[in-house]
């Protein structure tokens, strides 16, 4: 599942689930002014400068690596994942390079 809301320390967060069963958490940080990223709860990217995302394949990119957004037999887990993520970047006070595009 997918979700948008608040995060540690009063900021802003996302989670979903990527295809090989991880947990990726954005987390906008108010006190640092930065987006960061948790894999499975452990802090991997302490400053995310970008995020590209490929809305056809559900594929996801930034500094620390990629995966492929999970999704279900309908498609609607993967559609609200973006629509999670987009609300996500449209809101955090921070500068992060947010694309869709083919990956």
């Amino acid at each position: 599942a997918s979700e948008a809301g608040p995060g540690p320390l009063g900021g802003i967060r996302v989670d979903f689930h990527d295809e090989d069963g991880d947990c990726v958490a954005l987390v906008y940080n108010p006190e640092m002014g930065y987006v960061q990223e948790f894999l499975n709860g452990k802090r991997e990217i302490y400053h995310v400068r970008y995020f590209y995302v490929d809305p056809r394949l559900g594929k996801w990119r930034d500094v620390g690596g990629y995966g492929v957004i999970k999704d279900d037999e309908d498609g609607r887990l993967r559609e609200a994942t973006l629509a999670s993520l987009r609300q996500f970047f449209a809101t955090v006070p921070a500068e992060v390079d947010y694309q869709e595009m083919d990956l």
